[in-house]
């Protein structure tokens, strides 16, 4: 037991539901307390996805021929059909799992709603349509936009090498920490997320999170307890979900859902 009240020290009890915190300045206070008083023994899920995007081919856009396609993002763009479509199908996937969550449960939760859900999108019109359901309620949030890149959005990789090759190469020795001129990096990317994370960590009832691929990538490394500096890697399919469910002696179990085929696996 400490009791010189000189020290500097966070106590807590009964798994959180009490905390005496003692000369705990800064990065401390701003960061850990909120993340202990957030840790909880709940076994709600989370589940993470991509706002829809309308597929082109890339020869359309560059003016070759190419079988290949390429996704056309645009900030202020609305759902197409296809978008849509995958709306639909999320809605149903998520009233199925929150309602099997929610008789698990025995309890009243999710009151004047469909079903039980904590949403939350960045601003951008395609992620906010995308869980635009009726009885049910959403929160914006511009933590949840995607990385700015500044001067460089809306460019290629391929073409920032021509156009800004000294920046290139700062960026190939350190893709996770080199800022986009005018932008953000991944790095501080994180830093806008650490508040979104902690809201998450707070949840009793299921949670939602539509965004967007630098986003996720963060949130999904975060979640596996993987390495920040390679989240870029993190491959992200549109019309798939990302389940985490907490797992016996810490962690997160993860699960992955392909909304328009019906298929899953489990990692």
């Amino acid at each position: 037991t400490i009791e010189d009240d000189d020290l500097s020290y966070i106590k807590i009890f009964n798994l959180s539901s009490k905390m005496m915190v003692n000369h705990i300045y800064g990065m401390l206070a701003k960061s850990v307390v909120p993340a202990l008083m957030a840790w909880n023994m709940g076994t709600r899920p989370i589940y993470l996805c991509r706002a829809s995007a309308e597929v082109a081919p890339m020869s359309t856009l560059q003016g070759k021929k190419s079988r290949r396609h390429t996704l056309v993002l645009s900030k202020q763009e609305s759902l197409d059909d296809a978008g849509q479509t995958f709306s639909r199908h999320l809605h149903k996937f998520m009233k199925e799992e929150c309602l099997n969550f929610k008789q698990r449960r025995g309890n009243e939760m999710g009151e004047g709603q469909a079903f039980p859900c904590h949403i939350v999108t960045s601003t951008i019109p395609r992620a906010r349509e995308t869980v635009a359901w009726n009885r049910m309620i959403s929160t914006a949030l511009s933590q949840l936009n995607p990385l700015d890149k500044g001067e460089l959005t809306g460019k290629e990789i391929s073409s920032i090498a021509e156009d800004a090759s000294e920046w290139h190469a700062q960026y190939l020795a350190d893709p996770f920490r080199t800022r986009y001129p005018g932008g953000e990096s991944q790095a501080d990317l994180m830093l806008r997320l650490e508040p979104v994370a902690i809201c998450l960590e707070q949840q009793v009832e299921p949670s939602l999170v539509v965004s967007h691929t630098s986003v996720l990538q963060a949130l999904v490394a975060y979640f596996r307890n993987s390495l920040a500096e390679t989240c870029m890697n993190i491959d992200l399919p549109l019309n798939t979900v990302f389940k985490f469910e907490p797992a016996k002696g810490g962690g997160w179990k993860e699960t992955r859902h392909c909304i328009c085929s019906g298929e899953s696996d489990t990692l």
